[in-house]
């Protein structure tokens, strides 16, 4: 609220502003209160290994809190309950606040353009805040508890802690829960998180949690809820008799697939046919959605629309209408998996996005404005997104598999009394534009998008007959080139199926852009091939033959490399990785774009090797130490200018280290000393004596700003 009066501007205090914004969206928003009265607070452990005792989450995330922990990394599989646990989170903080006390703020991430940079802002500008009263709350020092979901699909590996100067002077105050999906971690991934990674005390400021799977009293709790809110014609003892079925115990671990089967479990029964477990998965998500349109259907059918809405409803209506929004969103899923890099959110403006592929979902003629009223989405003023990811993943494999499904009814049968992989292709159809379209999975499209990865690979494991029919469209490429992206999609799902090809005639296949990574294909026959733009990395390739294939843009999982005129004594990353600094044998520092691996500066002024090269906290400035020049230098980051030279070492500078804050430096010598300088003038501040030999390496116990 803004009032003007004599020239004075009256503006309402922030901390009202957000709490009354949170209560009122809060009693608006019918799905999180749906979501509520299904809730069952999961358990969480403390490591992956599975032999740490259980806790509940809540209470055991809020003791981290309390105890000061400046990051708590929440991780858990797909539909562990990650989303539903921040949102109850901060709805808990925010009951329990006190009026001193720090802000809840909840982030989806993937709705912040850029979370690296500014994200706090960012978050509070859609929260409906002024710039005024969001300078107001940083100048205030308000601290709050951030809690960022949705690490994983972002596609980040920056430390959104490091980069938003979390805690630093400038920077905003609080502490963060961030949560991500399990699978998308890797190997050191701690770094990515914690507060000060590799840094003493950073047990202390770091913590981490794992949302354990749903046990079978939790599962029965949650069960016992459902039916009673939603009024099912099943009791809940039919549910437990036919989820205690092995084919589906896997399946029933999280809250949101076990929502997928209740809903779904007893239609799917009524129909009595064996399954695999991944068809299981793809038909209870079929009938999810189905049903999920159906009701919606049911919804708009009481509803007084329009005249031209009512006749286009009821021509929908007419021809299946839960079909024509099931192909509506899946070809939605297509293009976010193809145009948005994957992504569950995508933003729509009328304005902005008048002629590219949004306008076709987005857009307000024909039946859109009525399949966007029934679709399993979830608006947030222009921003968009799945319910959850492992939809879009699921609405991307379907696509996939009738793709397959397709090349694979127009496969021309074995000629009579030859080999059953030897086919004869005269006389076939062509085949229709949808078998032939691009979804592809190169593989820049694989990272991130395990959810689908799996659905095609466990469908290869579990279904001799789908592996087959896959290899039957390998075939067909070898003479038929306009199936050339499915089969490269064939070919990269039966490589991460485990699917080896020592010894196969693989002569003339077409599969550009195939990710054939870690496959076997000893001896295999590539003549003639078409291998352009696969990725070839750490695959077994001994004696094959790959005469006349070809293979320009072919990866074989080497990292870029720098080559110096001068040995390299030291080597760093700016705070943002968007920079690296090399120190030379020749005196002298290079400076490359991190994204293209261009030289951008030549830092010159050492007399000697360059033993040492540090980033400042900021990124704003580098610290370097030459050998025999005993001195000490400062540059700018972005000019590459020398901005102080430090002297009054005696000896060779072995190391340089900034304090967190980057107000100051410290540096070692040769001489015994360490010598700590203002960062910004270049003033020398104190000399540390003591030390009876040569002083290799410094570092900063984090406390000094």
């Amino acid at each position: 609220m803004c009032n003007t009066r004599k020239g004075l501007v009256l503006k309402a205090d922030p901390k009202d502003a957000l709490k009354g914004q949170y209560f009122d969206s809060l009693k608006q928003d019918e799905a999180f209160k749906g979501t509520e009265k299904l809730y069952v607070e999961p358990h969480g452990k403390a490591s992956l290994d599975g032999k740490i005792d259980t806790f509940p989450l809540l209470s055991k995330v809020k003791e981290l809190l309390n105890a000061n922990k400046q990051v708590i990394l929440l991780t858990g599989d797909s539909g562990a309950g990650k989303t539903t646990f921040n949102r109850r989170l901060e709805k808990q903080l925010w009951e329990t606040k006190k009026e001193d006390g720090a802000i809840p703020l909840f982030i989806s991430l993937p709705s912040i353009d850029k979370p690296e940079h500014d994200l706090i802002g960012k978050a509070l500008k859609k929260r409906g805040l002024s710039e005024f009263q969001i300078q107001s709350l940083k100048k205030e020092k308000q601290r709050f508890v951030f809690v960022l979901d949705g690490y994983d699909e972002i596609r980040q590996t920056q430390n959104l802690y490091l980069s938003n100067r979390i805690n630093q002077s400038d920077g905003w105050q609080g502490q963060m829960v961030i949560s991500c999906r399990s699978e998308y971690l890797g190997q050191d991934y701690r770094s990515r998180f914690q507060p000060n990674p590799g840094r003493p005390g950073e047990v202390a400021s770091f913590d981490e949690v794992v949302i354990e799977p749903f046990s079978a009293a939790e599962r029965n709790r949650y069960l016992k809820k459902y039916v009673e809110h939603n009024g099912m014609e099943w009791e809940a003892q039919c549910y437990q008799v036919a989820l205690e079925q092995p084919h589906l115990k896997d399946l029933v671990s999280n809250p949101f697939l076990l929502q997928v089967v209740l809903e779904a479990l007893p239609y799917l029964e009524n129909e009595g046919k064996a399954r695999s477990t991944v068809q299981l998965r793809l038909d209870l998500y079929e009938h999810f959605v189905r049903r999920w349109f159906e009701r919606n259907h049911q919804r708009l059918s009481t509803q007084n629309l329009a005249g031209s809405q009512r006749e286009i409803f009821r021509a929908l209506s007419d021809d299946d209408f839960a079909e024509h929004g099931i192909g509506f969103v899946q070809e939605l899923a297509v293009h976010l998996y193809t145009e948005n890099g994957g992504n569950p959110i995508v933003e729509y403006s009328e304005f902005k996005d008048k002629n590219n592929w949004k306008k076709t979902f987005f857009g307000r003629e024909d039946k859109k404005p009525l399949l966007r009223e029934a679709w399993p989405l979830i608006r947030s003023g222009n921003q968009y997104r799945f319910m959850h990811k492992s939809l879009l993943e699921y609405f991307v494999a379907r696509e996939l598999f009738e793709s397959f499904d397709e090349c694979i009814a127009l496969a021309p049968r074995p000629r009579r009394g030859s080999n059953a992989s030897v086919y004869s292709f005269e006389n076939q159809p062509v085949l229709p534009p949808r078998a032939l379209r691009k979804v592809s999975l190169a593989p820049k499209d694989w990272v991130g998008d395990l959810g689908v990865v799996r659905l095609l690979t466990e469908r290869v494991q579990q279904e001799p007959s789908f592996k087959k029919q896959l290899l039957g469209i390998i075939e067909r490429s070898k003479t038929d080139a306009g199936v050339r992206q499915v089969t490269a999609n064939a070919m990269t799902i039966l490589v991460r199926a485990g699917v080896q090809f020592h010894g196969a005639d693989l002569k003339g296949i077409q599969i550009p852009g195939a990710d054939l990574s870690f496959g076997v294909f000893d001896s295999a026959q590539f003549q003639g091939s078409d291998l352009r733009k696969a990725t070839l990395r750490r695959i077994w390739l001994r004696n094959a033959n790959l005469s006349g294939a070809q293979m320009s843009g072919v990866q074989f999982g080497e990292w870029p490399y720098l080559k110096e005129k001068s040995p390299v004594f030291s080597c760093v990353y700016s705070p943002d990785g968007k920079t690296c600094a090399v120190g030379l044998g020749n005196s002298k520092i290079s400076v490359y774009d991190a994204s293209n691996w261009k030289k951008i500066h030549t830092l010159k002024g050492h007399t000697s090797r360059v033993n040492s090269v540090v980033y400042s906290p900021s990124g704003t400035q580098i610290a370097s130490s030459g050998s025999y020049d005993e001195a000490v230098r400062l540059w700018d980051a972005e000019s590459g200018a020398l901005v102080h030279t430090l002297e009054g070492h005696t000896s060779w500078v072995n190391s340089v280290v900034y304090s967190p804050g980057g107000k100051q430096l410290a540096s070692g010598r040769f001489d015994k000393t360490v010598r700590l300088w203002d960062a910004e003038s270049g003033a020398l501040g104190r000399t540390l004596e003591g030390h009876a030999n040569d002083v290799r390496w410094v570092v900063n116990s984090g406390r000094h700003k």
